[in-house]
């Protein structure tokens, strides 16, 4: 089975009431939770959550695909503002009877760019590959250096045009991390043994923690809305 589990929490320090407040014209939990119901290879998706109001409040019955959907109170404790992703990670997985070669796919609900395509595909690449774990990047293109001074991934002596550099580098973007649950329950981890990358597009880097990302994030969504109207006229 392959399980699709966002957890979200009614507490936020960056922006109040962060899940629920509306992102071109949808609660920001609305985008990764619709991705993750209709992508095929999801067999169940289980939106963890301490809130009860966005439970009573939200229609969750307008998903085509609402069947796969459970709801997961998650324990007051590990929905604190120390709480790690782990924590309620571990303690859904506690309570419930999985299979040891269940596959999980973390999906963070604070990364709205993240598509239906993109959760398919990262579960395609986990089931075809030898990896024991997967997590979603963008490429991080540029010249970096240690603090100590040191160049990581050119040589300054012989300076190359940024599109020459051959060691590329990637950067977290926080929206997507597979596994399975054996794995997990060994390492306690979402990232454990031979780590692969699956890589976004570049405008899906954004993770969003301030209020400059949610504006980021709303004209993305339409300027997307916008070529997908062009392109089928």
């Amino acid at each position: 089975m392959n399980i699709a589990f966002i957890p979200i929490r009614k507490g936020s320090k960056g922006i109040v009431n962060k899940n629920q407040k509306i992102l071109y014209n949808q609660p920001l939990f609305y985008y990764t939770l619709k991705a993750a119901l209709n992508s095929k290879y999801i067999d169940k998706v289980v939106l963890a959550t301490d809130d009860n109001e966005l439970i009573e409040k939200f229609n969750f019955s307008k998903f085509i695909n609402y069947n796969k959907l459970e709801l997961y109170r998650r324990l007051d404790e590990n929905a604190q503002d120390h709480s790690t992703t782990e924590s309620v990670i571990l303690e859904y997985l506690s309570f419930k009877n999985l299979s040891p070669l269940d596959v999980f796919l973390l999906v963070q609900a604070t990364s709205p760019l993240t598509t239906e395509f993109d959760i398919s595909n990262i579960i395609l690449k986990y089931n075809s590959s030898e990896h024991d774990s997967i997590l979603s990047v963008v490429k991080a293109p540029g010249f970096f250096w240690s603090s100590d001074g040191t160049s990581l991934n050119y040589d300054w002596r012989s300076r190359p045009r940024r599109q020459q550099i051959t060691n590329q580098t990637f950067k977290e973007n926080g929206a997507l991390y597979v596994s399975t649950v054996g794995k997990i329950l060994n390492s306690k981890n979402r990232l454990n043994g031979n780590i692969g990358l699956y890589i976004m597009k570049d405008y899906q880097g954004l993770d969003i923690d301030d209020i400059s990302d949610f504006n980021n994030a709303e004209n993305i969504l339409y300027n997307l809305d916008e070529n997908n109207s062009k392109a089928t006229n």
